[in-house]
């Protein structure tokens, strides 16, 4: 009996006797396949890569993007600015009169 237990044992924690999960496209991958784990690895390594530019990419166009923002707020503020002082500057001239 204990060792049956064993046995029964053993056979639920031998991972040949357990199905493998499927990967991501739902193949069954053949137990041991050097080639199979190569083209995991190498699909995960593309992923990253292909995250890690993705991400990269993206901040640098935020960057840019609040840059020129930053940029034509300071066009406008500068602009405000220079037409309040012509303005007083127009008004100053107005009404200025030369002393007697």
């Amino acid at each position: 009996r204990t060792a049956e237990v064993r046995a029964g044992k053993s056979e639920r924690t031998d991972p040949r006797t357990e199905p493998s999960e499927p990967d991501r496209a739902g193949e069954q991958p053949a137990e041991g396949s050097l080639s199979f784990v190569e083209r995991e690895l190498r699909g995960i390594d593309e992923a990253v890569k292909s995250r890690t530019s993705k991400g990269r990419a993206e901040q640098a166009e935020r960057r840019r993007a609040e840059q020129a923002a930053h940029q034509r707020a300071e066009e406008a503020s500068r602009a405000v600015r220079e037409q309040q002082r012509t303005t007083s500057e127009r008004h100053i001239s107005r009404n200025w009169e030369p002393e007697r």
